[in-house]
């Protein structure tokens, strides 16, 4: 089976100057970059699906919509889904034409519906998105689709990938420092840039759909004085 990694990705710049006695400024500096990251197993699902419904009115084939719409809701409902994790992420309505003798006459309407579906709990239950596709598939969902992993938390793991990565560019500048034969002086300026984060989907034995990390890994950069 698939386990999934999610990487959340940071960018600190810091810059640490070298003590040489005298005032230091950005100029008189140089810059090293350190990397850190932690794992945080993910905890909800993102689960995409998309229906569709004719009828001979607009208003024909938005009831019967609601209609499929209120049995994928009690489907879900069942499994575990809440009312407010099923959300609409787009709907269309498209008329369909007969063309006869160079003449276009409407004849009826299709409405398509696409869906967000959030799952919870897979970190505790890694049956739960199985069990979610199963239910969406027996109420009528024309097409699954794009499940991917988050966290309830964003920021989840962060602090601790900051730490990774101040201590990793640390140990860098400490390096050069000694390298030159000067000392670290005080940083002077810290930068950070947040970056998206992703799935990343990779194979291993004997894991669970819905079992995985999540990644949080950064970059920092320091600064020294020459």
């Amino acid at each position: 089976m698939k386990t999934n990694i999610l990487f959340v990705g940071m960018v600190l710049s810091c810059i640490i100057l070298l003590s040489y006695g005298q005032s230091c400024c950005i100029t008189n500096s140089i810059r090293v970059q350190g990397q850190g990251e932690n794992r945080i197993k993910p905890n909800i699902a993102l689960l995409y699906a998309s229906l569709s419904a004719d009828g001979n009115t607009a208003s024909d084939a938005l009831n019967l919509i609601d209609d499929q719409l209120s049995s994928i809701s009690n489907a879900l409902q069942v499994n575990g889904v809440s009312q407010n994790d099923i959300a609409t992420s787009s709907i269309s309505v498209y008329p369909k034409y007969n063309y006869t003798n160079g003449t276009s006459v409407v004849i009826g309407y299709t409405v398509y519906i696409s869906l967000t579906v959030t799952i919870r709990g897979i970190d505790t239950n890694t049956q739960r998105i199985a069990r979610v596709i199963d239910a969406l598939a027996s109420a009528g969902v024309n097409s699954i689709y794009g499940l991917t992993y988050d966290t309830v938390d964003p920021s989840a793991g962060k602090s601790v990938a900051r730490k990774n990565a101040w201590n990793d560019a640390v140990a860098k500048a400490k390096q050069y420092a000694q390298l030159s034969g000067r000392k670290l002086g005080k940083v002077i300026m810290i930068e950070e840039v947040q970056l998206n984060y992703y799935p990343y989907y990779y194979g291993t034995s004997g894991s669970s759909l819905g079992e995985g990390n999540l990644k949080a890994s950064s970059l920092s950069s320091f600064g020294s004085a020459p």
